[in-house]
């Protein structure tokens, strides 16, 4: 990150240095740490008067764990806050406008100066202001006067971009001071506070609460403090080969920290929104993801032992959701059949990312893990060289599956925290849209049931001849592939790591066909896609992995 922004000033080294006073000593501690499980945390939680909770702000998973941490704390009828660093205080008039409905986003942004007074993306905060206003919470804005925000340049993200130590103090004295005031509202009133990393170690503002309750409830209050995705600790863990296996631990009595993704995530997080910057000047937003897709094809070509010629990159195109008139282009050459063009359609519609044989990668709206799953299939359609979309055939399900088992395990290798929807979520997901939910898409019911179904060891497979028979369920037969391939690829990425199958067993099975199994294959025979997708179920049937994405942060 130095590289990236420059050398901090003296008073953000020493800020720092402060703020790692909750990390010191655990090194030598590593051996005999033991995870703390999520109910643990969400008990703590539920325990404290406060939590603060660690934003690295360029980063959606610091925000994405903070909402499930939020969600999963606060119970109907209760008397919570949920304070943000992201407005400052002087706002708080607008927010409460905004959260009840009585200003638009356009406007809020406006009268707050998001942009300059902030700068990060919205779309990373957005869902806690949404689950906020549906569920009754009342959001504080928290971010007090001192110089904060993307706009003032300043050298890191974490501190709030103030300058001096003072300022740093000011900031930290401020939301210290509100939350106290905020507290003797109600005695049984708790609040979950996400704030800048640096913000909420226990020298910062968890001290300057301690001191500001004193003074004003007579008693300091109840608080612990969250920090996420911590860089140095997550090395320290990997050298004891415990990075993957443990998710939350406890630093002290009442600091946790929860590793819910890498470092190298974190960072490419404030890589491309320092590059989306220079976007908006430069207009070239899909070179910088063809660069990000093309370096991530490398890498897993390298895991998977297999050459990446420079060509297999040459035609390569990314295309976002803002370029969608390259599908009026794409449509005048009719290579593709009726049925694909509608599948195309559709992913665009729905802002779902898809591979478009021979050459484009159609990111919608762009992320890493997005970018990594089309890497994964441009690298496996270079080794296979299969160019075809979509057929009407029972076995271009399974061979569907398969590459979606591929793509989304590609993506497990770059970010081996990523989440997919397992079988209690689907059936959770199921039971919502039948009580009146509303669906993502016109695909999501049928491509649940079709997932369930075949993950069902009595499951029919023979549903899926019907499906892939008709024309107008397509996008299901689509979906529902990709919903087992997750899942799939989540398995396989779990035998990777307990060792139980080999990279090469897996590279030779996906990139030329070969079974899975000991047993010698009969040569010059080519297993149908169904065959490959049955021996593949086999072996990840010895894989197991937790029932629903809720039982890690």
């Amino acid at each position: 990150m130095k590289s990236l922004l420059g050398p901090a000033p003296a008073a953000i080294r020493n800020y720092e240095r402060e703020f790692r006073t909750d990390f010191s000593g655990i090194g030598s501690r590593l051996k005999f740490i033991q995870p703390v499980s999520k109910k643990a945390l969400i008990r703590r939680i539920r325990d404290a008067e406060v939590t603060f909770i660690a934003d690295f702000h360029t980063f959606s998973q610091a925000q994405k764990t903070a909402l499930r941490l939020i969600r999963e704390s606060i119970q109907p009828g209760e008397d919570w806050l949920i304070g943000l660093e992201v407005v400052p205080s002087r706002f708080q008039s607008a927010l409460d406008a905004f959260q009840s409905g009585k200003i638009g986003l356009e406007a809020f942004h406006q009268i707050i100066r998001y942009k300059d007074e902030w700068g990060f993306p919205w779309e990373n905060y957005a869902p806690i202001f949404e689950w906020a206003r549906q569920n009754s919470v009342k959001i504080v804005a928290l971010n007090g006067p001192g110089r904060a925000g993307a706009r003032s340049r300043a050298p890191t993200l974490a501190s709030g971009f103030s300058k001096t130590m003072e300022e740093l103090k000011l900031r930290d004295r401020w939301a210290a001071s509100l939350i106290s005031i905020l507290l003797s509202g109600g005695q049984s009133r708790r609040m979950i506070v996400l704030y800048g990393e640096l913000h909420v170690g226990t020298k910062h503002i968890p001290d300057e609460l301690r001191i500001a309750s004193k003074l004003r409830l007579g008693r300091p209050v109840r608080s612990i403090s969250i920090h996420q995705n911590d860089d140095i600790l997550y090395w320290r863990l990997a050298r004891e080969a415990k990075e993957l296996q443990t998710e939350i631990i406890k630093l002290r009595r009442n600091v946790f920290c929860v590793l819910a993704s890498t470092p190298w995530a974190k960072l490419q997080s404030l890589i491309s929104w320092l590059e989306g910057e220079a976007a908006q000047i430069e207009q070239d937003e899909s070179t910088d993801y063809l660069s990000l897709l093309v370096t991530y094809g490398k890498t897993l070509a390298e895991f998977f032992g297999v050459e990446s010629p420079h060509q297999a990159y040459e035609s390569l195109t990314v295309r976002t959701i803002d370029e969608l008139d390259f599908v009026d282009t794409l449509f005048k050459d009719h290579r593709f059949s009726r049925t694909e063009r509608a599948l195309i359609r559709f992913h665009v519609l729905n802002n779902q990312r898809l591979y478009i044989p021979p050459d484009i990668a159609y990111l919608a709206s762009p992320s890493q893990n997005a970018t990594a799953e089309l890497a994964a299939i441009h690298l496996l359609r270079t080794q296979t060289r299969f160019k075809l979309l979509f057929q009407h055939e029972r076995d271009d399900f399974f061979r569907l599956v398969l590459e979606a088992s591929f793509a989304f395990l590609g993506s497990l290798i770059l970010n081996p925290r990523r989440k997919c929807d397992l079988p209690a979520d689907h059936r959770s997901r199921l039971k919502a849209l039948a009580e009146g939910a509303k669906p993502m898409n016109k695909a999501e019911v049928i491509a649940r049931e079709i997932t369930l179904s075949l993950l069902r060891k009595t499951g029919n497979r023979r549903e899926v001849t019907r499906l892939m028979n008709s024309p107008r369920h397509a996008p299901a037969a689509m979906l529902a592939a990709r919903y087992l391939g997750q899942i799939f690829g989540k398995k396989l990425h779990k035998a990777i790591l307990a060792e139980t199958l080999d990279i090469t067993r897996i590279r030779d099975f996906f990139f030329t066909g070969k079974v899975l199994s000991r047993g010698k294959q009969k040569k010059d025979v080519t297993q149908s896609f169904e065959e490959r997708y049955i021996d593949l179920v086999k072996w990840i049937d010895r894989s197991s992995i937790t029932a629903s994405k809720k039982d890690s942060l």
